[in-house]
Protein backbone atom coordinates (compact mmCIF):
# COMPACT_ATOMS: atom_id res chain seq x y z
CA UNK A 1 0.00 0.00 0.00
CA UNK A 2 1.06 3.31 -0.56
CA UNK A 3 1.61 5.69 1.49
CA UNK A 4 -1.41 7.99 -0.40
CA UNK A 5 -3.57 4.75 0.07
CA UNK A 6 -3.00 4.39 3.77
CA UNK A 7 -3.65 8.36 4.84
CA UNK A 8 -6.73 7.81 2.52
CA UNK A 9 -7.79 4.78 4.58
CA UNK A 10 -6.60 6.64 7.67
CA UNK A 11 -9.19 9.67 7.03
CA UNK A 12 -11.53 7.16 6.12
CA UNK A 13 -11.71 5.15 9.67
CA UNK A 14 -11.53 8.42 11.29
CA UNK A 15 -14.11 9.92 9.50
CA UNK A 16 -16.35 6.51 9.98
CA UNK A 17 -15.10 7.09 13.85
CA UNK A 18 -15.95 10.46 13.66
CA UNK A 19 -19.47 9.96 12.62
CA UNK A 20 -19.83 7.05 15.02
CA UNK A 21 -19.41 9.46 17.76
CA UNK A 22 -20.89 12.20 16.36
CA UNK A 23 -23.98 9.56 15.50
CA UNK A 24 -23.65 8.19 19.32
CA UNK A 25 -23.83 11.77 20.74
CA UNK A 26 -26.21 12.98 18.38
CA UNK A 27 -28.94 10.00 19.67
CA UNK A 28 -27.73 10.64 23.84
CA UNK A 29 -28.33 14.34 23.04
CA UNK A 30 -32.13 13.43 21.49
CA UNK A 31 -32.64 11.17 24.26
CA UNK A 32 -32.14 13.62 26.78
CA UNK A 33 -34.04 16.40 25.25
CA UNK A 34 -36.60 13.66 24.89
CA UNK A 35 -36.59 12.70 28.93
CA UNK A 36 -36.40 16.68 29.50
CA UNK A 37 -39.58 17.23 27.23
CA UNK A 38 -41.12 14.73 29.30
CA UNK A 39 -39.92 15.65 32.78
CA UNK A 40 -41.17 19.23 32.00
CA UNK A 41 -44.61 17.75 30.47
CA UNK A 42 -45.40 15.79 33.25
CA UNK A 43 -44.41 19.08 35.69
CA UNK A 44 -46.55 21.37 33.71
CA UNK A 45 -49.01 18.65 33.60
CA UNK A 46 -48.65 17.94 37.48
CA UNK A 47 -49.26 22.02 38.03
CA UNK A 48 -52.12 22.30 35.55
CA UNK A 49 -53.90 19.55 37.54
CA UNK A 50 -53.11 21.32 40.91
CA UNK A 51 -54.03 24.43 39.54
CA UNK A 52 -57.37 22.92 38.27
CA UNK A 53 -58.12 21.21 41.16
CA UNK A 54 -57.70 24.54 43.00
CA UNK A 55 -59.80 26.30 40.60
CA UNK A 56 -62.82 23.66 41.61
CA UNK A 57 -62.34 24.32 45.32
CA UNK A 58 -62.65 27.95 45.16
CA UNK A 59 -65.70 27.61 42.64
CA UNK A 60 -67.06 24.98 45.02
CA UNK A 61 -66.95 27.48 47.76
CA UNK A 62 -68.17 29.97 46.35
CA UNK A 63 -70.63 28.55 45.12
CA UNK A 64 -71.60 27.47 48.65
CA UNK A 65 -71.39 30.31 49.95
CA UNK A 66 -73.84 32.32 46.67
CA UNK A 67 -76.48 29.70 47.61
CA UNK A 68 -76.06 30.12 51.46
CA UNK A 69 -76.98 33.84 50.98
CA UNK A 70 -79.34 33.18 48.51
CA UNK A 71 -80.84 31.05 51.28
CA UNK A 72 -80.76 33.64 53.72
CA UNK A 73 -82.61 36.30 51.29
CA UNK A 74 -85.27 33.68 50.45
CA UNK A 75 -85.67 33.33 54.33
CA UNK A 76 -85.65 36.84 54.79
CA UNK A 77 -88.55 37.43 52.08
CA UNK A 78 -90.78 34.56 53.65
CA UNK A 79 -90.22 36.03 56.58
CA UNK A 80 -91.20 39.12 55.70
CA UNK A 81 -94.39 37.41 54.05
CA UNK A 82 -95.47 35.62 57.24
CA UNK A 83 -95.02 38.69 59.72
CA UNK A 84 -96.91 40.83 56.80
CA UNK A 85 -99.86 37.98 57.14
CA UNK A 86 -99.52 38.01 60.92
CA UNK A 87 -100.23 41.76 60.69
CA UNK A 88 -102.93 41.96 58.87
CA UNK A 89 -104.90 39.04 60.89
CA UNK A 90 -104.01 41.54 63.78
CA UNK A 91 -105.45 44.39 62.02
CA UNK A 92 -108.49 41.82 61.58
CA UNK A 93 -108.85 40.57 64.96
CA UNK A 94 -108.49 44.50 66.26
CA UNK A 95 -111.11 45.63 63.78
CA UNK A 96 -113.89 42.78 65.34
CA UNK A 97 -116.57 44.24 67.66
CA UNK A 98 -115.89 43.12 71.18
CA UNK A 99 -118.35 39.97 71.35
CA UNK A 100 -116.57 39.20 68.37
CA UNK A 101 -113.27 39.10 69.61
CA UNK A 102 -114.33 37.53 72.90
CA UNK A 103 -116.26 34.34 71.16
CA UNK A 104 -113.13 33.76 68.92
CA UNK A 105 -110.64 33.78 71.92
CA UNK A 106 -113.14 31.80 73.73
CA UNK A 107 -113.41 29.24 70.94
CA UNK A 108 -109.54 29.08 70.50
CA UNK A 109 -109.07 28.30 74.42
CA UNK A 110 -111.87 25.82 74.83
CA UNK A 111 -109.65 23.84 71.87
CA UNK A 112 -107.28 23.32 74.47
CA UNK A 113 -106.93 20.67 76.84
CA UNK A 114 -105.95 21.87 79.97
CA UNK A 115 -105.22 19.78 82.70
CA UNK A 116 -102.86 21.95 84.56
CA UNK A 117 -103.39 25.57 86.14
CA UNK A 118 -102.56 28.12 82.99
CA UNK A 119 -102.47 31.60 83.39
CA UNK A 120 -103.55 33.65 80.64
CA UNK A 121 -101.70 37.14 79.40
CA UNK A 122 -103.71 39.21 77.27
CA UNK A 123 -102.72 42.83 76.16
CA UNK A 124 -103.74 46.04 78.84
CA UNK A 125 -106.69 46.34 76.97
CA UNK A 126 -107.95 42.97 76.46
CA UNK A 127 -107.21 42.48 79.92
CA UNK A 128 -109.50 45.58 81.17
CA UNK A 129 -112.18 45.00 78.33
CA UNK A 130 -112.65 41.29 78.39
CA UNK A 131 -110.30 39.60 81.02
CA UNK A 132 -112.30 38.44 83.58
CA UNK A 133 -115.47 37.53 81.42
CA UNK A 134 -113.26 35.23 78.90
CA UNK A 135 -111.72 32.92 81.96
CA UNK A 136 -115.12 33.00 83.92
CA UNK A 137 -116.54 31.59 80.19
CA UNK A 138 -113.70 29.36 79.83
CA UNK A 139 -114.07 28.20 83.29
CA UNK A 140 -117.47 27.72 82.87
CA UNK A 141 -117.50 25.63 80.33
CA UNK A 142 -115.58 23.18 81.48
CA UNK A 143 -117.54 22.70 84.51
CA UNK A 144 -119.99 20.45 82.30
CA UNK A 145 -117.51 17.39 81.15
CA UNK A 146 -115.87 17.71 84.94
CA UNK A 147 -116.71 14.85 87.45
CA UNK A 148 -117.40 15.80 90.65
CA UNK A 149 -114.90 16.56 93.12
CA UNK A 150 -112.35 17.74 90.18
CA UNK A 151 -111.69 21.32 90.03
CA UNK A 152 -112.86 22.94 86.80
CA UNK A 153 -110.87 25.71 87.20
CA UNK A 154 -107.85 25.84 85.57
CA UNK A 155 -107.72 29.37 83.61
CA UNK A 156 -106.50 31.99 85.73
CA UNK A 157 -106.12 35.48 84.60
CA UNK A 158 -102.13 36.82 84.72
CA UNK A 159 -101.82 39.95 86.68
CA UNK A 160 -99.35 40.70 84.38
CA UNK A 161 -100.45 42.10 81.27
CA UNK A 162 -98.73 41.35 77.83
CA UNK A 163 -96.50 43.70 75.59
CA UNK A 164 -99.11 42.70 72.14
CA UNK A 165 -101.86 44.04 70.42
CA UNK A 166 -104.09 41.42 70.35
CA UNK A 167 -104.94 38.14 70.95
CA UNK A 168 -103.38 35.97 73.98
CA UNK A 169 -100.00 34.29 75.85
CA UNK A 170 -101.37 31.70 77.52
CA UNK A 171 -98.80 29.99 80.20
CA UNK A 172 -98.46 26.32 82.16
CA UNK A 173 -95.36 25.08 84.38
CA UNK A 174 -94.44 23.12 81.07
CA UNK A 175 -94.96 25.38 78.36
CA UNK A 176 -95.80 29.16 76.68
CA UNK A 177 -98.21 29.90 73.65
Amino acid sequence: MTLERIKAHILEQAKTEAERLLKGTREGLELRLSRARASLREEMEGRLAALDQKLQEENAFALSRLRAQNHLKLLELKNQIVEGIFHRVLEHLLSLPAQEYLELLEGWLNRLELRERAYLRLSPEDTNRIGEELVNRINSSRKAGTPPGVSSEVLFLDTDTAPIKGGFILRTRKFEI
